[in-house]
């Protein structure tokens, strides 16, 4: 995961399905990488720094003659996340696209405000609202650029086991709507979205989720069809392993076929995820780890002939017992 994309996360995530009632405010908000950290939380983690480079060679022992950017993750020890803080390549915090985020919390374990400031000044803060069972039922992101102040609002549909997401832009007219709907096993079965003006409803898409289950309810295979007003616009087919972790994506509507393959390690750890377009190989992630499991350093490979490598390397700190 690029550092851009760990550092928005937490705003993205909290747009997603993800905010379903069970859902701890852990799960909530934060990305797989970090979710991972929740099992060694008996390691009193107090922060990870992620660095990263772009290499040029094949030579990438040394990650700080290429480094671009690095990120700094701080937690409580209750394994929340506090603050986010992107440095540039000289690890201060002058460059305008240098930002930190803050976390804060209620009484309980929901994150109720997250404030976010860029170097040159420009800010964005985000409240977030809960119903009395603890499910976000308000997000209000209000910048002093107001072209990225947005609105998202939340009604839950216990009997249909349905989340209802409204979201509203700036001064827009336009709401979108999108419905969530969840099996007895909180697996997502289906999705619809549209766009509502104040004259009509345009048609967006729908999504069906279809699933195949082994013996020990352990999920073998996924299927998810995507579907346009006249016809399906793709289908995507997920297959697991007999631990239940995605080995192979495929999209079967794609020409060439796009399909991405995943390999793990005896622990069940992604190793390696080999993305490809037809039959050229366009991406591939390799993963490290040490002894305890977690994640030390990723190598990513892009482009034509994979040739543009991208390293992230992670060390972490630890809270004094």
């Amino acid at each position: 995961m690029n550092i851009r994309n760990l550092l928005y996360y937490i705003l993205i995530s909290l747009l997603t399905p993800a905010l379903y009632a069970q859902d701890t405010e852990y799960e909530k908000i934060v990305s797989d990488f970090v979710k991972d950290i929740a099992k060694f939380k008996g390691l009193h983690i107090k922060a990870v720094t992620t660095y990263s480079g772009i290499f040029k060679n094949s030579d990438t022992t040394n990650i700080e003659t290429a480094l671009i950017k690095s990120l700094f993750t701080e937690y409580d020890r209750q394994g929340r996340i506090v603050r986010i803080v992107t440095y540039d390549t000289s690890g201060s915090l002058r460059s305008t696209d240098s930002t930190e985020i803050r976390v804060s919390y209620d009484n309980m374990i929901c994150p109720v405000y997250i404030h976010e400031i860029k170097k040159n000044g420009v800010y964005t803060d985000t409240y977030i609202s809960y119903d009395s069972l603890n499910r976000v039922i308000k997000i209000d992101k209000v910048s002093d650029k107001s072209y990225n102040n947005s609105l998202i609002w939340y009604e839950y549909d216990d009997v249909k086991n349905c989340i209802i997401q409204f979201s509203k832009i700036f001064e827009s007219e336009t709401i979108y709507k999108r419905v969530f709907c969840y099996d007895g096993n909180k697996n997502i079965i289906s999705e619809e979205f549209c766009a509502i003006t104040p004259d009509t409803t345009r048609y967006g898409f729908t999504e069906i989720f279809e699933y195949d289950y082994d013996d020990n309810g352990i999920i073998k295979q996924k299927l998810r069809i995507i579907k346009g007003k006249q016809h399906d616009i793709d289908t995507v087919a997920y297959i697991y392993n007999s631990a239940g972790k995605e080995i192979e994506e495929t999209l079967r509507h794609s020409i060439p076929t796009e399909k991405s393959v995943i390999e793990y390690n005896d622990r069940n750890e992604p190793v390696k995820k080999t993305s490809y377009w037809g039959k050229e190989k366009l991406k591939v992630i390799e993963n490290e780890y040490d002894n305890e499991g977690k994640i030390t350093r990723s190598k990513i490979k892009i482009g034509i002939e994979l040739k543009e490598i991208y390293i992230e390397k992670f060390e972490y700190y630890f809270f004094e017992d």
